[in-house]
């Protein structure tokens, strides 16, 4: 009752609302097989069928950020992405540890590079 509901709610939000695809959060507390149910879905909007679009918020290291994408995209013809918050973190310890600065001339200033933090936000392409 609960997966059927889910997967209904899913293509509405595709296809009544206008959804291009979906960022699942927190995905280790659900399994990857639900989200590659949603991707498998195929939405009509305007007599056009298409696939969604998603990536999953995986805050964990890049084995199972890895084994995560092996579970929800096995066996799918519509894979789902993840964050690569390891590579990101790993960029921002390193441009601070930098400090990156501009090439000095009369008048030149130092240039900080603020802390790259991964995106909370995010909005897909159609």
């Amino acid at each position: 009752m609960v997966y059927t509901e889910l997967i209904s709610y899913a293509r509405w939000l595709l296809e009544e609302i206008g959804f291009d695809g979906f960022r699942y959060d927190m995905v280790k507390g659900y399994g990857g097989w639900m989200v590659r149910s949603i991707q498998e879905l195929r939405a009509l909007r305007d007599g056009t069928t298409f696939k969604p679009y998603a990536v999953g918020e995986c805050w964990d290291s890049e084995r199972a950020i890895g084994d995560w994408l092996d579970e929800a995209n096995a066996w799918s013809d519509n894979p789902v992405g993840a964050f690569d918050f390891p590579a990101s973190l790993a960029t921002a310890r390193l441009v601070r540890q930098l400090r990156i600065q501009a090439p000095r001339s009369r008048g030149a200033r130092s240039v900080n590079v603020g802390s790259a933090r991964p995106s909370r936000h995010f909005r897909g392409e159609s």
